[in-house]
């Protein structure tokens, strides 16, 4: 299967029909596949947040808040981290920040909010300790031609990339592109359907909706 941008604009122009034409541009067919794979990319991390992971450590200096990772793009667990202990941090409310509500409260109540490039921690932590954070990273592009698909993209679901492209070549030679458009949905409702059950060896568990702080042993 295409797996390099190149033999991903192959796999395009030969399903176009374009194979001996230069009607599509190198360029624009490389914009469009980083397009379609941008797209390939938001649809795992929103059906599956195990798909696509990252991690930063952020040192505490005791600011009330810090900037994010160069790469990120959405937040799914943070932790504070003070010796062996990492606590489980929750998202606050804005209507929280105000009065009492931030007064006398200890690290298991510690919570944060991203907002913009910084996250954001309410109370204000002391100087100590850091942030665990698991987030899915932002897309990125292949650029050079033997730039390579993320490895955690599945064989074969590149041929979503290829149908989305496929239709758009289709479109701007003003032919019917409709069958690559309705293959490219059926392939986006497969992939949402067989993304959770990635880890089908283990069922889900309910989480602990209480704030408490978890031993290292424990994760």
């Amino acid at each position: 299967m295409a797996r390099t941008l190149v033999s991903l604009r192959t796999a395009v122009l030969n399903q176009a029909d374009m194979a001996d034409s230069s009607f599509i541009d190198t360029t624009q067919l490389t914009y469009w596949i980083n397009a379609e794979l941008g797209e390939l990319h938001a649809l795992l991390v929103s059906s599956y947040e195990d798909y696509l992971v990252s991690t930063d450590t952020i040192t505490l200096d005791g600011s009330a808040s810090y900037s994010l990772a160069s790469d990120f793009y959405k937040a799914l667990k943070v932790f504070l981290v003070q010796g062996t202990t990492r606590y489980r941090l929750h998202r606050f409310s804005m209507d929280g920040l105000a009065g009492e509500y931030t007064q006398n409260r200890g690290n298991e109540f510690m919570s944060y909010r991203i907002m913009g490039d910084l996250i954001y921690l309410d109370p204000t932590p002391s100087a100590t300790g850091s942030l665990l954070m698991y987030y899915a990273p932002q897309f990125t592009m292949l650029v050079a031609d033997d730039s390579v698909v993320n490895v955690a993209v599945p064989i074969a679901w590149e041929d979503f990339v290829v149908s989305g492209v496929t239709a758009r070549c289709l479109a701007r030679e003003e032919s019917d592109p409709t069958y690559f458009l309705q293959r490219k949905e059926m392939l986006r409702r497969q992939f949402i359907e067989e993304a959770p059950n990635r880890d089908a060896g283990e069922p889900s568990v309910m989480g602990d909706h209480y704030r408490r702080f978890i031993s290292e042993t424990d994760i």
